[in-house]
């Protein structure tokens, strides 16, 4: 059976307004006191301009799927060069999950990214869902002026010849701050919203570069090539769809076509870590997720992040965050 062509949409990216009028205009939407919202046939969205201090452009995000659909975001090498961090408060981090339980791990572990505007992404959306994200545009301008250590670390963005995306696992720190962001009362103030908004975006955006700051042998200042990333971020999806074992390194290897050191190399550059530790992590804040969100019992986490035995889980969950599940499950629901 042929596979059908599927439905795209297709724009540039670069500062916020540019990028919400080329919206409204390829997709028929309406822009008033900085809101775009579009209906349309292939999907529905609200996106929301948070005017706050020049060279610093924050967007909320809202978008409902209503067909399967590609979101190709062509690279900008014209006019100002920006920075840009996307923080995921719903997203499609997990696909094709039968298990009711593990699918309710949707929501619990969201991305953080970071990467030039230079380059290109894609966003894939399936029929249905529906993903929520705050992004960050941070203009070269103003990070000289203003964010000495976040250029003096990542000036390579601004070459052309150095296209680069970074993942970092949302610590739930983070997936708070975007819950107090996008629960917002809709009687606040603007000043209050703005100041909010704001504040919790650059305290986002410090716990973002702080941990890429500690990667260990500082692989944040290598790159890969356009397709290496790409096949990076395939395995990432991969992974996060799985709540077992790790596979074995020459298995995905095999699978993805490159040698063992090669993936290895490469993906410690992209995600800062090894493969089977990335693996642990996310299963971990998945659980770190739950129990400080969810009235469920430490034997029943322990389970849906995939460890069969509740003290080996309890031992890893407290050397890895320096406090136990039973700690966390306390601290928050108090």
């Amino acid at each position: 059976m042929e596979k059908a062509t599927p439905n795209v949409i297709s724009f540039q990216t670069g500062s916020v307004d540019y990028v919400l009028e080329q919206l409204k205009t390829k997709l028929n939407g309406t822009i008033e006191n900085n809101v775009l919202s579009v209906n349309h046939p292939l999907l529905k969205l609200t996106y929301e301009k948070i005017e706050t201090l020049e060279g610093l452009d924050i967007l909320l995000h809202d978008v409902y799927f209503k067909q399967d659909l590609d979101i190709n975001i062509e690279g900008n090498n014209e006019g100002v060069k920006y920075i840009y961090y996307r923080f995921e408060y719903i997203g499609n981090i997990l696909f094709d999950i039968n298990d009711p339980e593990k699918d309710k791990l949707k929501n619990a572990v969201n991305c953080m990214l970071m990467f030039s505007t230079q380059r290109a992404v894609v966003i894939k959306g399936l029929k249905g869902e529906r993903s929520r994200w705050l992004s960050v545009r941070i203009s070269k301008d103003f990070l000289e002026q203003n964010a000495t250590i976040i250029y003096n670390n990542f000036f390579k963005i601004f070459d052309i010849e150095q296209r680069w995306a970074y993942f970092e696992i949302a610590p739930v720190d983070v997936i708070l701050m975007l819950e107090k962001i996008f629960t917002l009362k809709e009687n606040t103030s603007i000043a209050l919203k703005k100041s909010i908004i704001l504040g919790k975006t650059i305290e986002m955006i410090g716990t973002f570069v702080d941990r890429m700051l500690k990667r260990e042998d500082n692989s944040f200042n290598k790159t890969l090539h356009e397709n290496d990333l790409k096949l990076m971020f395939n395995l990432k999806e991969e992974l996060t769809q799985l709540f077992d074992k790790t596979p074995l390194l020459p298995d995905l290897a095999k699978k993805y076509g490159i040698s063992e050191s090669k993936l290895k190399r490469d993906f410690k550059v992209v995600f800062g870590t090894t493969i089977p530790r990335f693996h642990q992590n996310f299963r971990l804040e998945a659980a770190y997720t739950i129990l400080s969100t969810e009235h469920k019992a430490i034997i029943e986490v322990a389970r849906i992040v995939g460890f069969s035995s509740i003290s080996k889980f309890s031992s890893i969950f407290k050397k890895h965050y320096g406090v136990s599940p039973k700690e966390v499950s306390i601290k928050y629901k108090n």
